[in-house]
């Protein structure tokens, strides 16, 4: 052993005691970067302990060092990944912070993961991100420009800058298709496309709204539902995020076409009454004037 420190502790039993103290530290980090540093600082520690015994570890000070190597790599990419983040372009900024991303519960590195899918497309006047009927397999992000949500030719709502399109059928995209059978099985599995407790895919996609873009020129970030379903079942948190952020904003549409609805229903009341009181009014004069006769 190293020759004793104070109170009779050698360096080597320091270290062994300070490694176990780390592991602590480590249970109690929320997070993901303090834990890895923290894991590699014990483990290090270990290897000193384990080195400095009278008859050196040799069989865990292998194993540490490869977890150690290990640790480094995953804290490294980690590191890279969080500058990206803080490193992001002005326009992923202004969506971060003009989306409220963070104030939904997006942490800067899980919406750069999030962006890091989606690829950016310009469309124009008359086109439809989607349309009724047709197969959805895609959630749309706005950056600029704006559209109207349809179903069959009546207006429901619309969206413009900093709206999802698309996120209702990703919903339910996500939600029935754990429902279908593995591939494996496929051909054992006779669909129908209404009414079937496991229709297939492309019923489930088909879209029920209508969502035509409105203004000249329209800027979005475009996810495809697979690629999605795939990246969100590996990032919880992301995942997490993500349906928090669409339940929010399904929450206010929900209510904008609610007081659209509502503004409709008192239009319509109102010329109603109009008609109402016209049509006695009318029928008041020709009262008098046959009392007058």
């Amino acid at each position: 052993m190293a020759r004793p420190l104070v109170g009779g502790i050698s360096a080597a039993a320091a270290a062994g005691h300070a490694a176990f103290f780390c592991t602590g530290a480590a249970f109690l980090a929320t997070d993901i970067m303090y834990l890895r540093t923290i894991s590699m600082g014990s483990i290090s520690l270990a290897m000193v302990f384990q080195y400095y015994r009278p008859q050196p570890l040799r069989m865990p000070l292998r194993w540490n060092a490869i977890f150690l190597l290990i640790n480094c790599g995953m804290a490294g990419a980690l590191y890279s990944e969080r500058q990206e983040a803080e490193d992001m372009t002005e326009e992923m900024v202004e969506i971060f912070e003009g989306g409220l991303f963070r104030d939904r519960g997006f942490s800067k590195v899980d919406f750069f993961r999030l962006f890091g899918l989606a690829k950016k497309e310009v469309v124009k006047k008359g086109d439809y991100l989607k349309r009724t009927g047709s197969v959805n397999n895609k959630l749309f992000y706005i950056v600029s420009g704006s559209a109207s949500i349809k179903r069959e030719e009546v207006f429901l709502s619309s969206v413009s800058e900093h709206d999802f399109a698309g996120e209702i059928d990703l919903i339910r995209y996500l939600t029935e298709s754990k429902k279908i059978p593995d591939a494996e099985n496929a051909d054992e599995v006779s669909f129908q496309m209404m009414g079937d407790e496991n229709p297939p895919a492309e019923a489930i996609n088909l879209a029920r709204e209508s969502c035509v873009v409105e203004s000249d020129e329209m800027t979005v970030y475009v996810w495809d539902f697979l690629t999605l379903k795939d990246f969100l079942g590996c990032q919880r948190a992301v995942s997490n995020a993500l349906h928090a952020y669409i339940g929010h904003e399904m929450r206010e549409k929900l209510e904008d076409a609610w007081n659209i609805r509502v503004e409709d229903d008192r239009d319509k009341a109102h010329v109603q009454q109009l008609a109402v009181d016209y049509l006695f009014g009318g029928l008041g004069e020709r009262a008098d004037v046959n009392e007058v006769r």
